[in-house]
């Protein structure tokens, strides 16, 4: 019996220890998704918008919907070139508030 009390101790504080390290506290996941949300509604908005630029451009033509569907690539490779750029003094800031 008191072999089997070590054990279920040892597997909470093992638990405890696992969560504190790698999970963390409510509070840090709330900060963090304070800080993505706007950052996911922007890339969400920038892909509404390419993708009704396509819609409204595809009624003229094919010539017409070829060159903004081009245009609308190099705005994706832009926009992911700036995410990358900044995403290190984001993930800084993270680790900063953990």
């Amino acid at each position: 019996m008191c072999l089997y009390g070590f054990f279920f101790f040892e597997r909470r504080y093992m638990t405890a220890k696992f969560r504190d390290k790698f999970i963390g506290d409510k509070r840090f996941y709330r900060r963090v998704l304070l800080m993505v949300v706007p950052m996911i509604l922007q890339n969400m908005v920038t892909n509404f918008v390419s993708m009704i630029d396509n819609i409204m451009v595809g009624q003229i033509g094919t010539a017409e919907m070829s060159g903004v569907s081009i245009v609308n690539q190099f705005v994706f490779v832009f926009n992911i070139t700036l995410f990358g750029a900044v995403s290190g003094g984001r993930h800084l800031r993270c680790a900063v508030l953990r």
